[in-house]
């Protein structure tokens, strides 16, 4: 998070670990970079929201987002630094979600 910005959740309560009644009733999404590699590569065809000036287009640090053979390499350069994480984030919640989860088995 940038300074400055608060961290609220789903329903706009600022955010805490803590689980309340009704946190848990809309889903958590989180955001990836890119969901795969057709999904990647297709940006290309879509074409980029950044503000770059056609005349930098050329530039090396925009190329890769006009060039398919060079967003290829960037594609794969940041799934290595990036997405090869073990995030176990989740796991701290575990417990209390099977937990919320049986009770509304119920």
């Amino acid at each position: 998070m940038k300074p400055g910005y608060r961290r609220v959740d789903a329903n706009k309560r600022l955010y805490t670990d803590e689980l309340y009644p009704g946190k848990t009733d809309v889903a958590h999404v989180n955001h990836y970079l890119c969901r795969s590699y057709q999904n990647w590569m297709s940006r290309i065809d879509r074409g980029t929201t950044a503000a770059v000036p056609s005349a930098m287009r050329t530039h090396k640090d925009y190329r890769w987002m006009f060039e398919p053979e060079i967003c290829r390499t960037k594609f794969f350069e940041m799934a290595h630094e990036m997405n090869e994480v073990v995030d176990e984030h989740m796991l701290t919640y575990s417990e209390a979600i099977r937990a919320h989860m049986a009770v509304r088995q119920r």
